[in-house]
């Protein structure tokens, strides 16, 4: 490479995190660094309280947005009264994103990375004098089909979602998708198709065989195991295949199934399993950073998702030598060849996974030919070498263009651009839906946690309200729409997460742990 950089790496969401977004980050800084750049990542921390620089500078969340609010939402109200709270709240959240980008001094940078949504539109609108790459991991208004939420929204919400989305897209020169199912998303949305570069996640092989042979604090049980390494989210499909292995445990077939990550469904799903009967045979071992060594003595690897671009454990499994049970979504099916390198069906079909994950536990030479063919077409194609060199030329080419010239904006001003083509679609009504949220949050032992931060979050993980206990431990939020949501309870940055339903004039309790 011809000369070094200085990259700065932003996402909206918490860094470090279980997920392909924040492994995507770490393989890339890591890429880079090797090879003398310099990298750094502006995120939330871990909890949400912060907004920082890892391992630098922090500012502060709940005094910024307050200040935020107290300027964005009279200017919101006034110049779109018949936007709904949804977006009200949503459009806070982003001008707080940005107003804590221009907290920090980024003179060092040659150049700013985003990759999510928020990031990409508020580093466009936050940082003037610096060209910008963008990267996108999902679509979320595929996402929000999926999840079946879109049905449940007004057509002025919907239509903000993809506004949203496709100027986040639009207003960058340079984007880097990683499968071309994100890509031909993206354009049915409208985005042009010639700004993408897609640029397949790669992975430093070397480095994960290497994990594979520490030692764990777990022992692989005497059954063949299965391993489903996904979010508690509902996009990953768990309840789908809970009902698949409650088939396989009436019919007597033996197995263990470990279910590793965390999420926003843990409890929900934990008390699934328990009433299915199959909590003998199913295990939640939580977020693993020992997961490649678990993943190398596993004998399939499950991942029974409804919505994925390019998932990293597929990655993983593949190259840990273990067969693959997934779904023909998204850009799994760029990953998996059906009974060559893996099985891949139809989503939120128990029948299909029953079906194979049984064939694979009764034949053991089927899953050694499997693992043997995806091995040899992981170790071809998941080049992490080719996926820095890319990254990187990408980089280069925008240091040296000419600098985008944009109007400067605070969050005094508001993103007309973005609400003048929606906030007509609708009219909010006087006698909005809403329900209200109370609930406390304790310690372990059952001691209140005063002051602990509360965030309400949409499904698409973007905080909508903040709120902090008082000192009995007690919070409420009024004024929330009905819909699906989730919470983050979190002092400093320990925190728990679990998801809730408000529903129109009722009080929904909460009552949340850390």
């Amino acid at each position: 490479m011809n000369f070094t950089v200085n990259i700065l790496l932003v996402t909206y969401s918490a860094y470090p995190r279980i997920g392909g977004r924040s492994t995507y980050i770490s393989i890339l800084k890591h890429l880079l660094e090797q090879h003398g750049h310099t990298v750094d990542i502006l995120a939330h921390a871990s909890g949400l309280n912060d907004v920082y620089i890892v391992g630098g500078r922090r500012v502060k969340k709940a005094p910024l947005r307050k200040r935020v609010a107290e300027w964005v939402v009279p200017l919101l109200n006034k110049r779109y009264p018949n936007l709904p709270r949804w977006i009200v709240w949503r459009e806070t959240e982003r001008c707080f994103f940005e107003e804590a980008i221009r907290q920090f001094d980024l003179s060092r940078y040659d150049v700013i990375h985003t990759q999510d949504i928020f990031s990409s539109l508020a580093c466009q609108r936050a940082i003037r004098d610096k060209p910008i790459v963008a990267s996108f991991h999902n679509c979320k208004v595929e996402e929000w089909q999926v999840n079946e939420e879109a049905g449940k929204k007004l057509p002025i919400e919907m239509a903000y979602v993809s506004r949203e989305e496709l100027l986040s897209v639009e207003r960058q020169k340079r984007v880097i998708v990683p499968s071309r199912w994100l890509k031909d998303a993206f354009v049915r949305l409208g985005a042009s198709a010639e700004k993408f570069t897609v640029i397949p996640y790669g992975m430093d092989i070397p480095q994960f065989q290497q994990k594979m042979r520490l030692p764990t604090d777990v022992k692989r049980p005497d059954s063949p195991l299965i391993l489903c390494p996904a979010r508690l989210v509902p996009i990953k499909g768990h309840t789908f295949l809970f009902e698949a292995l409650q088939r396989l445990k009436e019919v007597e077939c033996r197995f263990v199934c470990w279910v590793a990550g965390s999420g926003v469904l843990e409890q929900k799903l934990k008390r699934e399993v328990i009433n299915r009967g199959i909590d003998d045979v199913v295990q939640f071992i939580g977020g693993r950073s020992d997961l490649p060594a678990i993943m190398a003595f596993s004998d399939i690897v499950v991942l029974p998702t409804l919505h994925d671009t390019l998932p990293l454990v597929i990655m993983e499994a593949q190259i840990a030598g273990v067969p693959v049970v997934s779904t023909h979504i998204g850009g799994v099916t760029e990953m998996i060849q059906h009974d060559r390198t893996g099985f891949i069906g139809p989503p939120r079909d128990p029948g299909y996974l029953y079906r194979s994950l049984r064939y694979l536990i009764e034949n053991k030479r089927e899953r050694e030919r499997l693992a043997g063919n995806a091995l040899q077409e992981a170790l071809a194609t998941y080049s992490d070498a080719h996926m820095m060199k890319q990254t990187y030329t990408l980089y280069t080419e925008a240091i040296h263009s000419p600098p985008t010239m944009v109007e400067p904006a605070d969050y005094t001003s508001i993103d007309e651009q973005l609400l003048d083509p929606v906030h007509q679609l609708g009219t909010r009504s006087l006698c909005e839906a809403t329900g209200t949220l109370v609930g406390t949050v304790r310690s372990s032992d059952g001691r209140p946690l005063p002051h602990a931060a509360v965030h309400l979050m949409d499904i698409s993980w973007v905080t909508l309200s903040v709120t902090q206990c008082d000192q009995e431990g007690r919070f409420a939020i009024a004024g929330i729409p009905s819909g699906k949501y989730a919470i983050i309870t979190s002092v400093g940055e320990h925190w728990n997460s679990c998801d809730l339903v408000i529903r129109e004039n009722e009080v929904t309790l909460c009552h949340a742990q850390l």
